[in-house]
């Protein structure tokens, strides 16, 4: 990590991106210069290039832009070539950090002394540094370390400039190849979870909420302890924890890694469909493991679900799971994803778009599912049916489907065998009846 300027006006972070945008964009076209006929090929070092240069200039903008390069992250080989998100995966531990001066002034502003005052001992060099905030090393009087979050100056303005460029950020999916719908509804879902992030009095009620939902159902999960008294709106102190890496977690044995699988799926399950509250910013540097134990860190971005929409999700994936098409439009209409003028064929396409990729986890026993790539299989139904220019769907499926996707990732990086169809059963099971009830279906 290094030191480095935070520039949080609209126009130098536009002229950055664009830049950045057409340089990459550049090298990527000397690939298809030199390759005119499209044939597959690995990985190559105009799109390594390519994606260093991006990833540089999204770790020195923060903000909304490198939360977007987070996401990508994420999603291991699903969406981009494995050796191009390998790099992507440096957002998620390390970037460039604030200045000292800026540091001492956060500080200032918020306790009106210096970091050494308010803590026995602070390390003033943060051990990470993120999309939002960074991380420093500190302990109490009491002798107990903590870890302190504070965020990086002007960082609110920085996220709305860089969301508010959505031609630029069309540009880099279309450079990448990632399929999507209209992006405007999604970067203002993203935009409004960004900006939620910056309240980290909403994350400490976040982080307690979430700790007390889990505490009751799942031993084996450990969300640290925060100190209000030590926390403001811009710095947000938390027991410190030590554990494995993702990474590292990878080399637990396999039962080891089934038991976390399990417990991750589950706990999953239980807040969206029990307790409606999910954490959604399931990048692996928010996470740390050991064996029969899973650390989750970060609550700056957790969704609250109304009742209405987590029983409309439940009975959709009953609608596909019996195959009633006009069920599924039913409920699909109400979320969004499906139209009044669709056709029968359009409805019945994305019908079998879901099935293809929830059809992995439907079959009854223990298993590692193996499924087809659902990001292939999206960008294939955008372009057979025409789906570009679509409006989003619900707001809503924006956090969800990233914390599913994150959550899914580890799940097949891990291999693990689950017991995907009883765990659906056990937590979908009221939220389902309640649904089926208001469709007047009978279960």
């Amino acid at each position: 990590m290094k030191e480095k300027k935070l520039k949080s006006d609209g126009l130098s972070r536009a002229f950055k991106l664009g830049k950045t945008v057409a340089k990459v964009g550049f090298n990527l076209a000397k690939d298809r210069i030199q390759n005119p006929k499209g044939e597959k090929l690995s990985v190559s070092p105009s799109q390594i290039k390519a994606a260093k240069e991006m990833i540089q200039t999204m770790g020195e903008m923060k903000g909304g832009l490198m939360k977007i390069g987070q996401m990508l992250s994420i999603s291991g080989d699903l969406v981009l070539p494995k050796e191009i998100t390998q790099l992507f995966t440096s957002l998620q531990k390390s970037s460039s950090y604030m200045p000292e001066e800026d540091l001492i002034k956060c500080f200032e502003r918020e306790f009106g002394k210096l970091p050494e005052e308010v803590f026995t001992s602070f390390d003033r060099k943060p051990i990470a540094a993120a999309s939002i905030g960074q991380v420093h090393i500190a302990e109490l009087a009491s002798g107990k370390k903590v870890a302190v979050k504070v965020q990086y100056p002007k960082i609110v303005s920085a996220i709305k400039s860089d969301l508010n460029q959505v031609d630029r950020i069309e540009k880099l999916f279309d450079i990448f190849g990632i399929p999507k719908p209209q992006l405007d509804n999604v970067l203002n879902e993203v935009k409004r979870s960004l900006i939620d992030e910056c309240d980290y009095t909403l994350e400490l009620q976040n982080m307690n909420s979430i700790r007390e939902d889990l505490n009751s159902y799942f031993n084996g999960i450990y969300i640290p302890k925060a100190y209000p008294e030590y926390s403001t709106k811009h710095i947000i102190t938390t027991e410190f924890v030590e554990g494995d890496s993702f990474e590292e977690s990878q080399n637990y044995s396999q039962s080891q890694r089934d038991e976390l699988g399990t417990m991750l799926y589950e706990s999953f399950l239980f807040s969206l469909f029990e307790k409606r509250h999910l954490h959604t910013d399931p990048q692996n540097g928010n996470y740390m493991f050991q064996p029969q134990k899973i650390f989750i860190f970060d609550f700056g971005s957790t969704k609250q679900f109304t009742e209405e929409f987590v029983q409309d999700y439940a009975v959709l994936q009953y609608a596909v799971e019996i195959d009633n098409s006009n069920l599924y439009r039913q409920v699909g209409k109400n979320l969004g994803l499906i139209l009044d003028e669709d056709s029968e064929e359009f409805v019945l396409g994305h019908m079998n778009l879901v099935k293809q990729i929830y059809g992995p986890f439907m079959k009854e026993g223990t298993y590692f599912a193996q499924g087809a790539n659902p990001f292939g299989v999206v960008k294939e139904f955008i372009s057979n049916m025409e789906y570009n220019g679509r409006p989003s769907p619900n707001q809503d499926f924006v956090l969800l489907d990233r914390a599913n996707v994150g959550i899914f990732s580890k799940l097949q990086a891990w291999k693990s065998r689950v017991n995907w169809r009883e765990g659906m059963k056990k937590f979908r099971a009221k939220a389902l009846e309640k649904g089926l009830d208001r469709y007047q279906i009978k279960g």
